[in-house]
């Protein structure tokens, strides 16, 4: 509980403000578009995408060189961090869902055939995890390698691999509409993209320190002298020794 009220108010919060409007914006126009609108899709994921490219700020922690030191690990700082950032997340994507759910009939199905009145809420859901995962997975490299903020390079970098992928030829393209027949057939690869995303995340969420605990006082102590003792013994005898001798 106090690593969760330190990392709140440490969490960057000012992103999700533009954004929230943004998606108050998008919700408002989806929620006056006809279930049968050819671009409705794209309003949906425009609005998904806002919400990842927020999320990947989750991560940003302009007091690491500090906070590194801390007994608590990576791992765990980092974990309440997005569990915390998830709140606003899911918030929007709901917002999101539930707007585009308006006049339609919302359905968990994530690749069966749908009818035009159909809403995919199961097949957005995923496309928004494996977006957000994406922004997470950049920003955790940058920020375990390079940059202490990574949240701009990671969200510009989700933003140029979204646009990227709209400009992918129609056959190979992730995104689908539910009566494209890509629809079912591009399902696997929204898993294996999650999963990628998700795995990068750990792997570069986990401590990265090198080197063994803190020698004991103790131990030191009997260190410090047993080199001066080796000291003593290697010295050059004095005058008085080499008379003697």
């Amino acid at each position: 509980m106090t690593l969760l009220r330190r990392l709140i108010p440490a969490v960057p919060w000012v992103p999700w403000l533009p954004v929230s409007g943004g998606i108050g914006g998008l919700a408002w126009a989806i929620r006056d578009l006809q279930p049968d609108f050819a671009s409705r899709q794209l309003y949906l994921r425009g609005g998904l995408l806002l919400a990842a490219l927020t999320i990947s700020f989750a991560f940003d922690d302009p007091a690491a060189e500090t906070t590194d030191s801390t007994p608590s690990p990576l791992r765990l700082r980092r974990s309440v961090r997005l569990l915390i950032s998830l709140v606003p997340w899911a918030t929007l994507v709901a917002v999101v869902v539930s707007a585009g759910a308006k006049n339609m009939d919302p359905v968990l199905l994530l690749s069966a055939p749908l009818n035009p009145e159909q809403l995919p809420v199961g097949r957005l859901l995923l496309e928004a995890a494996t977006m957000a995962s994406w922004g997470l997975a950049t920003a955790s490299v940058l920020a375990s390698r390079w940059d202490d903020e990574p949240g701009k390079v990671a969200s510009g970098a989700l933003l140029i691999a979204y646009a990227a992928a709209w400009m992918i030829p129609e056959q190979g393209k992730p995104w689908a509409n539910p009566a494209d027949p890509r629809w079912q057939t591009a399902l696997p690869w929204w898993w294996v993209a999650l999963g990628a995303g998700v795995l990068v995340t750990v792997i570069f969420s986990w401590d990265t320190r090198k080197g063994g605990p803190p020698t004991p006082p103790l131990r030191r102590r009997g260190s410090q002298s047993a080199q001066g003792a080796d000291t003593l013994a290697t010295r050059e005898p004095s005058g008085a020794e080499a008379a003697q001798g």
